[in-house]
């Protein structure tokens, strides 16, 4: 285990203005040179304290140079474990470094050694808060993107691993990253996580420009897997497709088959029963403490930071597939006003490009809710044009129009069954 910290993210320090998801410019990689030029050359002693207000890594640690924020600790278990460790031993809150070694580029970083006023530092050993995770839930089918992971990060493993390649075998490294960063935009469980780890510092002990280039894409990969950005993106996208797939399918008539109801129709009463007993697993896991259960997005989130394992990944998958059925079976209303208000308080992470499509998705969404989450929508959606300076106005008309429609149209239903004695008079759908 390496004994000094990796600290990244400083061209997003050096450029604190710049707009999320776009090219950085030459100014603003210009910016990034000369703050690493700095550091290498006066070698100063930074500041290095939790930020547990960030949105994307509850236990990030930033670090600041006579206050300004000029990164972050690495987020692989080995920097953090010894992160931890020397803020633990300070008893401070905070711990003081040097900076070490510093890599010079547009996308560089640099490292520290933590100074603990010779305090001896053991690093700490994160709790597997997944082992006492124990249910008969099947396992959830390995999809095809499942099966490129674990076969690139397979693949990698074992080419960079040696002294040196020859050209073909060069071609096959550039190849498995590409598959990689192209298939692993939600590698969320552990063995994904430590194998990419791996591979990045192996590739980061390898001479040349082509090896470190691929290095970094494979640490944007990491980097990025719970952004705001592709969080919106699981939400929007990937997770509607998962519960369409045909893996899910299979996974639902498994699990209906553990249950003994093959071929039949199960009672209300069992429906109910099966939907308690799945919402009671989910609450149960103490790796997702204190998250709502209701959000799949965020439980995602949750449990790549806590290091799931490949197994209970898919068990996972599993308990959401399942509820999400027994929910439609049961006819449970599927209201996401909760998961879009989440999304758009935490907009201000995301470019205007992300922003606008999380809107269209709200419209979207409007349609098929009643007149009750219609404004509940329009109530944050105002506030959040209001913070934008009135930009996303006409948006906003457009969620006063659907809740003008719907409330015309309940009226009229509730003509209608006054007409017909007072009983109910089903119109649609």
């Amino acid at each position: 285990m390496t004994s000094r910290i990796k600290i990244v993210g400083v061209q997003f320090a050096a450029n604190p203005d710049h707009e999320p998801e776009t090219p950085m410019t030459a100014q603003e990689n210009q910016r990034t040179i000369d703050l690493l030029t700095q550091l290498d050359r006066t070698r100063p002693r930074v500041t290095i304290k939790p930020e547990p207000t960030n949105v994307a890594d509850k236990e990030a640690l930033a670090v600041r140079l006579l206050s300004q924020k000029i990164g972050y600790v690495r987020n692989r278990d080995d920097y953090k474990s010894i992160a931890f460790a020397a803020l633990a031993a300070s008893g401070r809150g905070f711990f003081h470094a040097r900076v070490a070694q510093v890599k010079i580029s547009d996308s560089g970083n640099f490292y520290v050694d933590a100074a603990t006023d010779n305090t001896p530092i053991n690093p700490i050993v994160h709790e597997d808060r997944w082992a006492n995770w124990q249910t008969s839930l099947p396992l959830f089918p390995m999809t095809e993107e499942m099966l490129m992971v674990d076969d690139a990060v397979m693949m990698l493993q074992e080419l960079v691993a040696q002294p040196t390649l020859s050209t073909e075998e060069e071609d096959e490294v550039r190849g498995y990253t590409e598959a990689l960063v192209s298939t692993g935009r939600h590698a969320m469980w552990m063995e994904a996580k430590e194998g990419m780890d791996l591979i990045v510092r192996a590739m980061e002990s390898k001479d040349g420009e082509w090896m470190r280039k691929l290095s970094q894409d494979l640490e944007h990969l990491q980097l990025g897997l719970c952004t705001a950005r592709r969080r919106l993106e699981r939400r929007m996208k990937w997770w509607p497709k998962m519960l369409a797939s045909s893996e899910a399918e299979r996974c639902w008539r498994e699990w209906l088959h553990s249950k003994g109801v093959d071929g039949k129709e199960a009672t209300d009463k069992e429906k109910a029963q099966w939907l308690a007993e799945i919402e009671t697993i989910l609450a149960n896991i103490p790796a997702l403490a204190n998250r709502q259960v209701g959000d799949e997005t965020e439980l995602l989130t949750r449990a790549y930071y806590t290091n799931i394992p490949l197994q209970c990944f898919r068990q996972l998958l599993t308990a959401l597939v399942v509820r999400h059925r027994l929910q439609d079976a049961a006819n449970v209303p599927q209201n996401p006003v909760a998961a879009l208000t989440y999304d758009l308080e935490s907009a201000e992470n995301y470019s205007d490009e992300s922003a606008s499509d999380l809107i269209a998705c709200i419209i979207s969404t409007a349609n098929g809710l009643d007149t009750t989450g219609v404004k509940d929508l329009i109530v944050v959606l105002d506030k959040f044009n209001y913070q934008h300076d009135n930009k996303y106005k006409g948006e906003l008309d457009q969620l006063h129009e659907i809740l003008k429609q719907k409330s015309q149209t309940n009226v009229h239903i509730e003509k209608v069954n006054d007409i017909h004695g007072n009983q109910e008079v089903k119109i649609g759908k």
